[in-house]
């Protein structure tokens, strides 16, 4: 009976340990890095630790990469705010190459003062949609030339959200403040839920979803002085909106891009036991109180088979 349960008793802490510590990898450019040498390169970052491993550069020309998202295909796209160009980039080098007619093919308004912060992801039919975060617009996207189409009105877009992302049919907005849901028609926007006080999107981040569903952040942080502090990586309640901090990485980053949108998942009802939020600073005590209720299992069966 002993032998039965530390069995048991190993089975549980090691898939538990496996859950626990499964790593999450997100794909991100550092389009706000200060240095030469790290600016404007993507970058793979397991979101459970921040650890990141540059790729490569996205090459000349693109400076203000501000969104990333995977097609259902699994390839990667982007969007460059400072010329308005929707791209493709390659998650082997981080070369990134226009799309359609090339540079400024979404056909919006070049110049600084235009800045408008975009924002793109896929549906589960391989759809593109672009939201802008300063003119709150959504469009269509075509990946064959790079057009945009608005829907809905000009401005419809409540708040300034500086990410979008898909997780099935619903279209998540990341907020300055909070996170919003998407009317994919209109443009219109809900607000789901406030951030709590000290988290905040305004200096820009990046939204995505991982296959199980879960909604992860990255926002970029500045200090006092407004010089680049270390991103901060979140997770989500799709919910509610709480958002629990899990690990701090790369300076600089506005975009985030798990993988394509997961289409295979139920309704998120009215519970947000889908969400399961593990910040790595709980992880261990987390693990150490599932150990001791497990010891005390296999002691309480030593003394009744004694």
């Amino acid at each position: 009976m002993r032998c039965v349960l530390k069995k048991l008793l190993l089975f549980a802490i090691a898939s538990f340990a496996s859950a626990a510590f499964a790593q999450v990898t997100g794909y991100a450019v550092t389009s706000d890095a200060s240095s030469a040498a790290t600016a404007d390169r993507l970058h793979s970052i397991d979101l459970q630790t921040g650890a990141a491993v540059m790729i490569g550069p996205l090459g000349p020309g693109f400076e203000d990469v501000e969104g990333l998202a995977f097609d259902q295909q699994g390839a990667l796209f982007g969007i460059d705010d400072a010329t308005k160009t929707l791209l493709s980039i390659s998650v082997s080098t981080g070369r990134a190459t226009a799309l359609g007619s090339g540079l400024g093919n979404t056909r919006l308004t070049l110049g600084e003062a235009n800045a408008q912060d975009p924002s793109l992801a896929f549906n589960c039919r391989n759809e593109l949609f672009i939201l802008t975060k300063n003119s709150r617009s959504l469009y269509r996207g075509s990946v064959s030339t790079g057009a945009l189409n608005l829907l809905g009105n000009a401005g419809a877009a409540e708040g300034k959200i500086t990410d979008i992302a898909f997780r099935g049919e619903e279209l998540f907005g990341l907020g300055d403040d909070g996170l919003f849901s998407i009317n994919t028609s209109t443009g219109v926007t809900r607000l789901i839920g406030a951030f709590a006080p000290g988290i905040n999107f305004a200096e820009g981040g990046g939204l995505s979803v991982d296959s199980t569903g879960k909604l992860w952040a990255i926002a970029e942080i500045r200090r006092a002085d407004a010089s680049l502090d270390q991103s901060a990586v979140y997770q989500i309640d799709p919910l509610t909106g709480v958002a629990t901090r899990v690990s701090s990485t790369l300076a600089g980053i506005e975009s985030l891009a798990i993988g394509a949108a997961p289409c295979n998942l139920g309704s998120l009802g009215g519970t947000s036991s889908l969400v399961t939020q593990v910040p790595v600073n709980s992880i261990g005590a987390t693990l150490l109180l599932v150990l001791m209720t497990l010891l005390a299992g296999v002691f309480a069966g030593r003394r009744f088979s004694a």
